[in-house]
């Protein structure tokens, strides 16, 4: 395996593989702007679990197994 004589950029990689870039392509360097969709951490998330699970009547479950 032959060695590089320097880093290829994210952009000449694309080239490589995948030929001329489609226009419908957009590389976004790293680190701007905020994520396209909500981000939600596991400590959010499983809180938000167990204040749903309040939320439940406990009878219900007795009930339906019953």
């Amino acid at each position: 395996m032959e060695e590089r004589l320097r880093p290829l950029s994210e952009r000449e990689c694309y080239e490589r593989l995948y030929g001329e870039r489609n226009p419908l392509v957009t590389v976004l360097p790293a680190g701007t702007g905020p994520p396209p969709w909500p981000s939600l951490s596991a400590e959010r998330m499983r809180q938000a679990f167990l204040d749903r699970m309040d939320l439940r009547d406990p009878l219900d479950d007795v009930e339906e197994a019953a």
